[in-house]
């Protein structure tokens, strides 16, 4: 992926991005996604992702529990609606590279990157990117929060069941701030 001012630009073989696909991600019809735009030439996509107004999670580093903690809760959230859309989110990477927050950190936006081989579950994504934050953007006090949620998400079934694990640890930090 190579980063141009507020541009992601990334090839793929063609038909590794489905038409259906593109024109959900062009089109901003999931919330969820950064907005995209396609241009195919020679068997290959070229993808154009704006994150204006948005930073990569990889670019912060969270120390402080209650913003770590409302962070993780965006992202499940904006999982969520991934899923309400036709696009698989199994088939797309979640990292700390592809996942990007408003700089108000108001709402959480995911660049499409398809991944080699789809995820068996949608709540693996999930553990994926928790565990590559783990000591590489979360730091301090709130690596106990993230590995929380991160064993949660080994024994949970499903997003909103994490989603309510989540909540009930924001009332925990809440709770302890006064």
């Amino acid at each position: 992926m190579e980063a141009g001012i507020n541009l992601l630009t990334s090839e793929y073989d063609h038909g590794q991005i489905k038409y259906f696909e593109k024109r959900i991600l062009q089109e901003g019809l999931c919330k969820s996604f950064l907005p995209m735009s396609f241009v195919t030439y020679d068997g290959k996509d070229r993808v154009n992702i704006d994150y204006s107004g948005y930073r990569a999670l990889a670019s912060h580093e969270f120390r402080n529990s209650r913003e770590t903690v409302y962070m993780l809760e965006k992202c499940v959230y904006a999982l969520i609606a991934a899923c309400d859309s036709l696009i698989n989110p199994k088939k797309m990477e979640l990292n700390p590279k592809t996942v990007f927050h408003s700089v108000g950190k108001k709402e959480v936006r995911f660049a499409y990157t398809p991944r080699p081989v789809p995820a068996e579950k949608t709540t693996d994504l999930l553990r994926e990117l928790f565990e590559s934050m783990d000591n590489s953007i979360v730091k301090g006090e709130a690596t106990a929060y993230l590995r929380a949620c991160a064993s949660f998400i080994e024994r949970s079934g499903s997003l909103i069941d994490i989603a309510n694990y989540i909540g009930d640890l924001k009332k925990e930090i809440h709770s302890c701030s006064y």
